[in-house]
């Protein structure tokens, strides 16, 4: 059983704990191991006999442990995966695009990552990063294949600053985000599945963006966004949303969050709002963990769960 469980600790559940977050499993595994005394050993380290009698307090753990893993993780395969580096022509400029593409045949749902107006990390090797975005290796981990463009290098800029240029802007963003879909929708492995958005700030506000528009997107997770002005629902059948933002964001407003969700309610595009009490624009480690094994759930869910309303031809869209 402790074999067992340093395994699991080796695993990581696929890449996608953070430290503080295994460790706490890992103890409460330890704890119940201790309880049911399933070691087997006794003070002097040698092996017990009585052993072979507390085998169905062993079963038992086995039984348990993964309830107790599953209240953080989503239940789903666990998958290897490799990682590429590719340039995409968009505007005249060689946009980087990171891909990671799950092991096997697939097809795999695709995750299209939006980073913020920071920029993604600057990546020079083809050679899998040691450092995430925005958790493309966890959605990697559990058989998503995840497209993450560099897509301020459209518009050639690495990140931008200025609010103003950023609304000024935003069309061009768009339109050169929804061509790096495009191309994302066209990766072998992916072809038929579900498509699902993962944006933060900027990345979230035009990720509601596409959703509302691109009939293929299943649901959104937006991070620290909100809905674009004069970006409407024009598509016969309703993105899901997940909603997440900090309570003190001084950067985008919680009042964002909050007319999103408002948004939805009234256009009747099934929406989860979670508001983190404290929680600035540029959120903490922990926080940002969650709302990273919230949105793989989340997309778990929605592409377990196929929606019957997508089929409907008679659903006019809603302005």
């Amino acid at each position: 059983m402790v074999r067992m469980i340093r395994l699991l600790h080796a695993m990581k559940f696929g890449r996608g704990w953070s430290e503080r977050a295994l460790l706490g499993q890992k103890r409460s595994a330890t704890s119940l191991l201790t309880k049911l005394q399933c070691s087997g050993r006794f003070g002097n380290g040698s092996l017990s006999r009585l052993a072979l009698f507390k085998l169905p307090g062993c079963l038992l753990l086995l039984l348990m442990l993964p309830p107790v893993y599953a209240a953080a993780v989503p239940r789903s395969r666990v998958c290897g995966y490799s990682y590429s580096l590719r340039d995409i022509p968009v505007n005249g400029y060689h946009v980087p695009v990171e891909i990671y593409r799950p092991n096997g045949s697939g097809p795999f749902p695709l995750v299209f990552v939006l980073v913020g107006s920071a920029g993604a990390l600057t990546r020079r090797s083809v050679k899998q990063p040691a450092t995430d975005n925005f958790g493309e290796q966890q959605l990697a981990s559990h058989c998503f294949l995840v497209v993450l463009p560099h897509y301020l290098e459209a518009v050639g800029r690495k990140s931008l600053t200025s609010r103003e240029e950023i609304i000024a802007r935003f069309p061009e963003l768009l339109s050169a985000a929804a061509t790096l879909l495009d191309d994302g929708e066209t990766r072998p492995r992916m072809k038929g599945r579900p498509v699902f958005i993962l944006g933060d700030s900027l990345g979230g506000y035009i990720g509601v963006a596409l959703a509302l528009r691109r009939s293929e997107v299943t649901a959104v997770s937006e991070v620290s966004a909100g809905r674009p002005k004069g970006y409407d629902l024009a598509r016969k059948n309703e993105p899901r949303i997940l909603i997440s933002h900090g309570s003190a964001d001084a950067v985008v407003p919680v009042s964002e969050a909050q007319k999103l969700r408002q948004y939805c309610i009234a256009h009747s595009i099934p929406v989860v709002m979670n508001i983190y009490p404290g929680e600035g624009h540029y959120l903490s480690q922990t926080i940002q963990q969650r709302i990273i094994l919230r949105s793989i759930k989340f997309f778990l869910n929605n592409h377990q769960a196929p929606d019957r309303r997508a089929n409907r031809s008679d659903q006019a869209p809603r302005k």
